[in-house]
């Protein structure tokens, strides 16, 4: 009975001893199946789409008129009172002189030597008015004498016509051609930009020199629509110009931060697929619109990874970020 009550004894404890290990076994796969699932990263997601990508060449250059009114008056006469002065900038229709009627008839009977009652009264307009916006660059008339009628009073640059001088580097000249289009931009101006067209390139190059660096330039001029300018245009203002030089319509754009690299120089990014990482290789052709211009294996609709580093795997398993 003692060594049946033994044997039964030891029995026991195998039991006990089995439980405890079978427990921990179940306990070891839940935790090891817990850590699993919470290695599984968190990724974001960007989905190519095709688009129409603009290839430009850019240049800096500086806004001026693009054209100058003179402004005479019929016959020559005196000013009883001049509006404006050199920098001023008018608008179409402001008074820019008030002709002094009584004067001019008088200087003119002096120089003819006769009384000013014999001279009829001279047939000029009052007021002399501004036949365009603009900024005024010279007044040449005077409170005191006769102006010369075939000169003009006033001279103004019009800001209704406005164009921007910018030199294109050597190395693009293949690329341009006169009728372009070109957006304007500028860190004083109101709109994010103004809508242009290359109009004119010099025959000739020069040498242009930026404090230590020096190139061979090609002067060129681009006109600005006239539909569309405000007073944010002003002469002289520093402008960027995007000269477009090639339009691709359904481009495929891969993020910069999509795409790796292998020892072998391979780029390559990873899909997401069923809930997996999955490598792709792709040819790129430049760099274009901030990321890479695709040239081959990938499509529309494609869902890319957008940390590539995070991937330890082909065919790792991930999460979409919420």
């Amino acid at each position: 009975m003692t060594g049946g009550k033994g044997v039964v004894c030891v029995r026991g404890r195998k039991y006990v001893i089995l439980g405890a290990l079978t427990a921990a076994a179940i306990t070891g796969i839940v935790w090891a199946g817990n850590a699993l699932k919470e290695s599984v990263p968190e990724v974001s997601l960007h989905t190519l789409e095709a688009q129409t990508v603009e290839k430009s060449v850019q240049c800096t250059g500086r806004l001026e008129s693009a054209g100058s009114y003179s402004v005479y008056t019929d016959i020559a006469c005196i000013a009883e009172e001049i509006l404006v002065q050199e920098g001023d900038v008018v608008h179409k229709g402001d008074v820019l002189l008030m002709v002094d009627r009584q004067a001019t008839k008088q200087a003119m009977a002096a120089m003819g030597g006769v009384p000013p009652e014999l001279i009829p009264d001279p047939d000029i307009a009052r007021e002399v008015t501004a036949p365009v916006s603009g900024v005024v660059t010279a007044v040449s008339i005077s409170t005191d004498a006769l102006n010369n009628a075939a000169e003009p009073c006033v001279v103004i640059s019009s800001s209704e016509k406005m164009q921007v001088k910018i030199a294109i580097p050597e190395e693009y000249l293949r690329r341009i051609e006169i009728g372009q289009r070109v957006l304007v931009s500028g860190n004083a101006l109101a709109k994010e930009s103004y809508a242009g067209t290359l109009s004119e390139i010099d025959a000739t190059a020069h040498q242009q020199v930026s404090g230590s660096l020096s190139g061979t330039v090609v002067d060129a001029v681009v006109t600005l629509d006239e539909e569309g300018l405000d007073d944010s245009l002003r002469f002289g203002l520093t402008a960027r110009t995007r000269v477009i030089v090639d339009s691709l319509p359904d481009a495929l754009i891969v993020p910069y931060g999509c795409v790796n690299q292998d020892d072998d120089g391979q780029e390559y990014v990873y899909l997401y697929e069923d809930g997996r990482a999955v490598r792709r290789d792709i040819a790129v052709s430049e760099e274009l619109g901030g990321g890479y211009l695709l040239a081959d294996g990938l499509q529309p609709g494609d869902r890319l990874i957008a940390e590539p580093e995070t991937i330890r795997r082909d065919g790792q398993r991930v999460l979409p970020a919420a």
